[in-house]
């Protein structure tokens, strides 16, 4: 793929409201789309997300009426595929960021301590990410490059995605709490995207601010 095959997939993508309900994403295609996602940069490598694909028709009906933003017109029942991105809540002296750093990243113990130390800076100074809240809003910042990624390999290989911040954040993680696949001891829901096929070309021409208004050089 070239250059001018990725600004062309950047040019068609948008953001899509009503999906063709009968056009579903192979199992091939939607494994690629993953796969992608899974090699998303994250800051220090923590890959603080999750992901939940949600086909499960029961639950899509429950999200409905608080997920405005995927309601209308009813992405929820016409999406091929409804990905739901949680962050994490992670300290220094989390397990998770044990796992990660022995486990995944496989450091010997003494790179693991000053590992630990710098993270604890950055959180504590740097970012200031001293409380929950913070910290997980800086997880989903890493979570939206994942997204990003995921989408524009889907508008690639032709397939349409709409980013869904529409929705009562308390009552999605209720909801996924209660069936089980969400952990609030340390995740919360992110963002929500839906994935599948245009029924029809969007409505309006896309528009952006011209180069030399968003670009400074110095």
């Amino acid at each position: 793929m070239n250059k001018s095959d990725i600004l062309k997939a950047a040019k068609w993508r948008s953001a899509i409201k009503q999906f063709d309900p009968d056009k579903k994403i192979s199992d091939e295609d939607w494994q690629f789309l993953l796969g992608v996602a899974r090699l998303s940069p994250s800051s220090f490598g923590l890959e603080p997300w999750n992901i939940i694909v949600l086909q499960n028709p029961e639950l899509r009906r429950k999200i409905k009426p608080i997920a405005w933003g995927a309601a209308n017109p009813d992405q929820l029942d016409t999406a091929s595929h409804f990905v739901v991105f949680t962050s994490k809540d992670i300290t220094p002296d989390s397990e998770y960021f044990a796992h990660i750093k022995r486990d995944i990243h496989h450091l010997p113990e003494e790179n693991f301590q000053i590992s630990q130390q710098f993270f604890k800076t950055f959180q504590a100074s740097d970012f200031d990410l001293t409380d929950a809240r913070q910290r997980q809003d800086w997880a989903a910042k890493q979570a939206y490059i994942a997204m990003a990624n995921m989408m524009l390999a889907a508008a690639e290989i032709g397939i349409d995605s709409c980013p869904i911040e529409g929705f009562d954040q308390q009552g999605v993680n209720k909801i996924l709490s209660d069936a089980g696949v969400l952990d609030l001891k340390t995740d919360r829901v992110a963002v929500m995207c839906a994935f599948g096929y245009r029924v029809a070309e969007p409505a309006y021409a896309k528009t952006r601010r011209p180069m030399d208004e968003i670009v400074k050089i110095i």
